[in-house]
């Protein structure tokens, strides 16, 4: 009933977690790998196998070979066979973090390094059985890049960076000695604090290896004199990636968006970018045919870059945070198919539901804090337009306008800023938005605990009330746009008479509900927590009328009625695991996982056969429901 359409969202954090694969690309997705497929022919596929974010991740060179690694107690490495779409071995042998992971370039080697206890262990493993080649340790030391030279027929060399800038060389033959031999390189006067990508050149047998630095700088290192022999500045805001071109040039991408190309003379004098992108590179690859280059960002973005004319075409637009609210567009014409986002990265977004695209943005800057909430409304707009209401860290409620002639990937335009909506001595943050059925209402609710009515059209405010002591967690505005009801931390659900202020009716449980749905007879209602169960409950009657029991397997942070159609609830828990169920039995009808984190917001499109679903992970995924 289930089935997975899209996932839009990508570790931008983690360097080279998007790279490309011949009909597609593969990403790192907090601890899962994605495949996605050109032309988006056939939904995503999803690799999981770890539980908890993935912290290193490498492409063996001839696609068909991936690595994998996490932190934690299950600190392990996963080999997978990329054609059969399944892990092909498991490596348990490294404790804490993995923190490096590199394939040799013929991909029968890989290199895993893990980092626990102030020292690095280092294994050199077959990567077709995960079996040892040879291991060494690192005192005190943390890799933070590596990378292999062509292999010889002495055998292969292996380059490491150590927090503090120090670069070791490695010479193995695995058919004469497993031992590994390091030789620390000569860096003279020079010293970076980080060096973030090592890559040796190709075309002259991996005589010169190229550092990529935090300080935004490029130095070659002479392999045979094991020594630093120029540096040379390559980009602002450090370097992001490297790789090698096809005719033995070196490609820096830089924290600062930029793309330059080096020819190998090693005498580099006036470099200028070729091309940029919007946002921070922090992965960048070619095409198997290398008529393009592929680039991933910081910010969860991925763009595809043309090679000969530097054409800059985006891929996808995701975020760089856990996403704290959601919100579907209400069924207006040309409004109807998109999704809006709230995330904690301090953007909001609108996604097309159908094609996938970003249909427009808004960024207030780092001020305005996380986005924790919003509401949608088309009602009293001119026709083909949708207003966003938005809560913010910084105590503001934000208003931006979306119009459905809009081209996409624009920015929202920005209608009102009202300050201090939620700001008091007690808490700071706008955490729950709901708009009236009519659109002539705001019901907010914020951090302390109070709830506030604001008039759309003036943004006076009409009435406040204080109905919870703690954060208001949850807020539904009821069809009759007079009555709302809100849950708290507070271990309190209320119903309110929106204008009066008055309580109508209120319950009062033994753990503070997360979530709060209203259900399609504007009587039932249901609310989820920490205490892992599903309540149903009737406004007329003061306990419970229903419980799913279990109903996940952590607490449970989100809930959706279905409002057109069967009654149909979706909810989403913190193992990041979506259901869906037929309350007119309280049976489960569905489940699917396809986050690695706690889902945290979801809503139905209009018409209901379509569910999307957001996360901590920072992935919005976009559900087909069957009945």
């Amino acid at each position: 009933m289930l089935s997975l359409l899209d996932v839009k969202g990508i570790s931008g954090h983690l360097r080279n977690s998007v790279r490309t694969l011949r009909g597609g690309l593969i990403c790192v997705s907090g601890g899962q790998l994605i495949l996605h497929f050109e032309g988006r022919q056939q939904p995503p596929r999803l690799l999981r196998a770890h539980d908890s974010a993935i912290t290193a991740f490498d492409l063996a060179p001839n696609g068909e070979l991936a690595a994998t690694g996490q932190a934690g107690q299950n600190a392990d490495v996963v080999i997978w066979n990329l054609r059969a779409q399944q892990p092909l071995c498991t490596f348990q042998e490294l404790d804490y973090e993995v923190t490096t992971l590199a394939f040799s370039l013929d991909s029968r080697l890989l290199l895993a390094v893990g980092f626990c206890q102030g020292h690095s262990k280092l294994f050199v493993l077959d990567a077709s059985s995960g079996r040892i080649v040879s291991s060494s340790v690192l005192e005190q030391r943390r890799v933070t890049a590596a990378g292999f030279a062509p292999a010889s027929k002495s055998g292969y060399t292996f380059a490491t960076a150590q927090e503090g800038g120090e670069v070791l060389l490695w010479t193995l033959d695995p058919y004469v000695s497993n031992k590994l031999t390091p030789r620390p390189v000569a860096m003279g006067s020079v010293r970076r604090p980080l060096i973030t990508s090592l890559i040796f050149g190709t075309q002259d047998g991996g005589a010169w290896l190229y550092a990529g630095t935090s300080a935004g700088d490029v130095m070659t290192i002479n392999v045979m004199r094991t020594a630093v022999q120029l540096v040379h500045p390559a980009t602002r805001h450090g370097v992001g990636s490297m790789i090698m071109s096809s005719s033995g040039q070196l490609l820096v991408a830089g924290g600062d968006g930029s793309l330059t190309l080096f020819a190998n003379d090693h005498m580099w004098q006036n470099m200028q970018p070729f091309c940029r992108v919007p946002g921070s590179i922090t992965s960048l690859s070619s095409t198997p045919d290398g008529a393009a280059l592929l680039v991933g960002t910081l910010e969860g973005s991925v763009y595809r870059v043309t090679c000969g004319s530097f054409a800059v075409h985006t891929v996808s637009q995701g975020h760089a945070g856990p996403i704290t609210s959601m919100g579907c567009g209400t069924g207006a014409p040309g409004l109807g198919s998109l999704a809006a986002t709230a995330c904690a990265d301090g953007g909001v977004r609108l996604f097309d539901i159908q094609s996938g695209v970003l249909a427009s943005a808004a960024h207030p800057g780092p001020s305005a804090g996380a986005c924790l909430s919003l509401g949608l409304a088309s009602s009293g707009l001119p026709g083909g337009e949708l207003m966003l209401v938005t809560g913010w860290g910084d105590g503001c409620m934000r208003g931006f306008r979306h119009p459905a002639s809009q081209p996409p990937g624009g920015s929202m335009a920005p209608l009102w800023t009202l300050p201090g909506a939620h700001a008091t001595a007690s808490g700071c943050g706008v955490t729950s938005i709901s708009m009236a059925h009519q659109g002539h209402l705001i019901v907010s609710g914020g951090e302390a605990g109070e709830v506030r009515i604001w008039d759309t059209a003036t943004r006076e405010m009409v009435q406040q009330f204080k109905q919870h002591t703690m954060r208001v967690n949850s807020l539904s505005i009821l069809r009759d746009d007079v009555h709302a009801i809100t849950c708290g931390e507070d271990c309190s659900v209320k119903a309110t008479d929106l204008s009066t202020g008055a309580s109508r009716a209120q319950w009062q449980l033994a753990v503070g509900p997360r979530a709060l749905a209203v259900g399609q007879d504007q009587v039932t209602f249901v609310t989820g927590g920490k205490e892992r169960h599903i309540s149903v409950w009737d406004l007329r009657v003061p306990s419970p009328v229903r419980t799913l029991p279990q109903a996940h397997d952590r607490e449970v942070n989100s809930l959706a009625f279905l409002h057109q159609g069967p009654p149909l609830l979706a909810s989403g828990g913190g193992e990041g695991v979506v259901k869906v169920w037929d309350m007119r039995a309280g049976a489960l009808v569905a489940a699917a996982a396809a986050h690695t984190d706690q889902v945290t917001s979801l809503a139905w499109a209009p018409g209901g056969s379509s569910l999307v679903s957001g996360s901590r992970d920072g992935c919005m995924v976009t559900w087909q429901v069957r009945a």
